[in-house]
């Protein structure tokens, strides 16, 4: 009994001696098992800022990449359609046009804060206007071939007349302004007994293209009207009697030739304003013209939209 007793004491003494031990032995493990957490902890995020660094990087990267792209096609477009409306006749015309106009709204602009700048706009637009007109030489000669196509292929008796009565007046103002255009760069006059003088020449050319607008306002306005009510008959047609393929193909024919004419009205209407103030009408109604920035923001106005109609075709 004595003997089992005293190791009963020795074990009771060895483990209250071993126990502070292997507590503090556990306490250092889990201290250690923190500390590698931790430091793992710090390894991932460190490599997740990298990787979002890294990925910031390739994004700004691919944004300057995909910048110049976007700019090199934007003007790649914009040198196309300058190349395109440039090698024709009427675009190189309508580009002019629009300096012409654009000179002569910058000359109202300038009128109050600088007179001098003014007068020098307003002579750079008339410059461009003399220089239309000289490329405008024997354009009376198209007019020709026009009237021939709209009388073969035009169908509607008023609107042959229309058109071609509305061409003839433009041939007429083309003819005198060659006339007067060619006098005045020659400084020469008809001899005294005609009685015809270069201002002469000049109010019968703004005369004929007042008219041969005017009537070619109405000719678009008949075919824009012609285009609803075809519109309509087709619509009511179409039951039981056309496919669904056809009267869409139909309606966006119709479609496309109401915006052309509503293009063409909004380009001539422009125009009618600068005819109207050439011709004086608001000065013998109103007694008083239109300013040259109305004048000027008109005549931009009908250089655009021809040149936008250019670009789509």
């Amino acid at each position: 009994m004595i003997i089992i007793h005293h190791i009963i004491l020795s074990n009771m003494k060895e483990s209250a001696i071993t126990a502070p031990a292997l507590l503090k032995k556990t306490q250092d493990n889990y201290q250690q098992m923190a500390a590698g957490l931790e430091h793992s902890t710090n390894i991932v995020q460190q490599s997740s800022l990298e990787k979002s660094g890294a990925l910031k990087r390739k994004t700004s990267l691919e944004g300057e990449q995909g910048t110049k792209k976007t700019s090199r096609s934007m003007i790649y477009k914009l040198a196309k359609t300058f190349n395109e409306m440039t090698s024709t006749y009427e675009g190189r015309d309508k580009l002019t046009k629009l300096i012409q106009f654009g000179c002569k709204f910058l000359g109202w602009y300038h009128l109050i804060t600088d007179p001098e700048q003014s007068l020098r706009f307003l002579s750079i637009s008339e410059k461009f206007r003399d220089a239309r007109s000289v490329f405008r030489l024997t354009k009376f000669l198209f007019e020709i071939k026009r009237m021939q196509i709209i009388y073969e292929n035009s169908e509607d008796k008023f609107s042959i007349i229309i058109n071609i009565l509305s061409r003839l007046f433009y041939l007429f103002h083309w003819l005198f302004d060659n006339m007067f255009i060619i006098m005045k760069l020659s400084d020469t006059e008809f001899p005294r007994f005609t009685g015809i003088t270069r201002d002469a020449l000049k109010k019968l050319s703004r005369k004929s293209w007042l008219i041969g607008i005017s009537l070619f306002l109405v000719y678009c306005v008949k075919i824009l009207r012609k285009t609803y009510t075809d519109e309509s008959d087709l619509k009511v047609a179409a039951v039981n009697k056309m496919t669904v393929r056809e009267v869409k193909e139909n309606l966006q024919i119709m479609t496309k030739l109401r915006r052309d004419y509503q293009m063409n009205f909004a380009r001539v209407f422009s125009d009618l304003v600068v005819c109207v103030n050439e011709n004086d009408l608001p000065f013998k109604v109103l007694g008083k013209r239109i300013n040259h920035g109305v004048e000027g923001t008109f005549g931009m106005l009908a250089a655009l939209i021809y040149l936008y109609g250019l670009s789509k075709h």
